[in-house]
């Protein structure tokens, strides 16, 4: 299974995204946000991809 790190910098489309998306069927978990570029690189840091 993926996982994913969805990011957008408007809040209303990130939210949107992530409620619309039906991430099971799709083999994905969601398991982190960013409302940013330099969030989601703080993330990615603390928790690199493998």
């Amino acid at each position: 299974m993926y996982k994913v790190l969805l990011v957008d910098d408007e809040v209303n489309i990130l939210e949107g995204i992530a409620a619309i998306v039906d991430w099971n069927s799709c083999e994905t978990e969601l398991v982190k946000k960013a409302s940013n570029g330099q969030m989601a690189y703080e993330l990615i840091k603390q928790n690199p991809p493998i």
